[in-house]
């Protein structure tokens, strides 16, 4: 993970929260300040609907199983940008839709390429259990570690690959009474409580790798042996992870959340190398993910930051590939009394 990921959300988390004091204070609902800034009442809203911006990293590793230098390894990444999406939430029941960016500069096509980049997930959540699904692609990759102008520092561009994955996720945890999960999954703006909780992740998991040649550099191809013509293939994994989450609220209205959870899966391989589909399966696959979130919730209004890991492994014949997700997110949200574009817009 890049360390411009973790910084973000430290550097500008004050934005949305100014932006929230700010609404807050126009609120003729309470009298004083500290009115405005208490804990929700018990209560809850009918919905909310939250508006993030985020950086949507995501790395795609080559690495031969003949050779451990790194000198041989082939890591593709799209050309990420700052994107823009919601969130709406209703009777436990939640909708995310991301992937609205700008165009492109002209500089960073030249640098990089360019990426598409869609997303979108569903789902409801309970006391213990939350469940969701989703979908998410990137179109155009430029190669990290290999610079085709080192002078301009102009990268070896991949316009034809395509990654796609659909998910659904299963997340229980034990202590419900003491620990909201969606605090660190979603920000929904449910009240934060102190506490903590073992859990239990469950996932099944399909990605699609497609491109129109192959991923491994001419340079390298003879420590990739047999998989030295890998271009596509096609990937189910159901994994099982298990860990902990919890949060912790101070000064009235702020908290800070984390997950924590890493694991292993099954999973079902058909690969394409030298024109030649192989199919394979095995028990093994390593999975985790890391999450956490920082912020402040209030009667109308909340806002804050999360940071999110993924990490999935897959292990052909002659190259193992690595797949990590990385992501900033800062977010800010409006509690709905009612359902209706008159109380989205009331501020």
């Amino acid at each position: 993970m890049r360390l411009r990921i973790l910084m973000l959300p430290l550097a500008l988390i004050t934005f949305p929260l100014i932006i929230i004091s700010h609404a807050n204070a126009k609120s003729n609902t309470v009298d004083s300040e500290d009115d405005l800034l208490k804990p929700p009442k018990e209560n809850p809203s009918k919905g909310s609907l939250k508006i993030f911006g985020t950086i949507p990293e995501f790395s795609l590793k080559l690495e031969p199983k003949s050779n451990d230098s790194s000198e041989f390894e082939t890591e593709y990444r799209p050309a990420t940008k700052f994107d823009v999406g919601f969130s709406v939430f209703s009777s436990g029941f939640f909708l995310t839709l991301g992937g609205f960016r700008l165009p492109a500069g002209e500089e960073t096509k030249r640098t990089y390429g360019d990426t598409s980049y869609d997303y979108f997930r569903f789902g409801h959540a309970w006391q213990q259990l939350v469940v969701d699904a989703g979908y998410q692609r990137y179109k155009g990759f430029f190669v990290y570690n290999s610079k085709i102008d080192t002078d301009y520092g102009i990268y070896e561009k991949r316009p034809d690959l395509r990654v796609t994955s659909w998910f659904a996720n299963a997340t229980w945890v034990s202590r419900c009474n003491q620990f909201r999960i969606q605090n660190v999954l979603d920000n929904s703006g449910e009240p934060v409580e102190t506490g903590w909780s073992p859990l239990v992740v469950a996932t099944f998991d399909t990605t699609k790798i497609a491109s129109n040649n192959s991923l491994i550099p001419p340079a390298h191809k003879a420590v990739y042996a047999k998989d030295a013509d890998f271009k596509s293939g096609t990937f189910d994994t159901l994994s099982l992870k298990g860990g902990f989450a919890g949060s912790y609220t101070f000064s009235k209205y702020w908290y800070v959340a984390g997950l924590m959870a890493v694991g292993f899966g099954y999973q079902s391989r058909s690969y394409v190398r030298n024109e030649e589909t192989i199919h394979s399966s095995g028990l093994g696959t390593s999975a985790a993910t890391f999450a956490a979130a920082f912020g402040r919730t209030g009667e109308k209004w909340y806002g804050g930051s999360t940071a999110r890991f993924f990490q999935n492994g897959v292990e052909l014949g002659d190259v193992t590939v690595n797949m990590t997700t990385s992501e900033a997110e800062l977010f800010i949200g409006k509690k709905l009394q009612e359902l209706s574009f008159e109380e989205v817009f009331d501020f």
